[in-house]
């Protein structure tokens, strides 16, 4: 018969056995996931941003009425 130390030791590495796969697999996944989140898709197309040059209003004098 086993005591309990050798039971929760066998139990124990069955369950580590069991988990492997798995903790590879959301390794993988975390792994995957931050690679894209550092890499967009997306380009960047039009270059220097440059504020409002044709300087015209943002809001209506309507939409400025109702913000007041």
């Amino acid at each position: 018969m086993l005591t309990f130390s050798e039971y929760f030791d066998v139990n124990i590495n069955q369950h580590i056995k069991d988990m492997k796969p798995k903790i590879t697999l959301f390794f993988f996944l975390i792994l995957l996931s931050i690679s894209y989140s550092q890499n967009p898709f997306s380009e960047l197309v039009h270059g220097k941003y440059t504020n409002n040059p044709s300087e015209t209003p943002c809001l209506t004098a309507e939409q400025r009425h109702e913000v007041e």
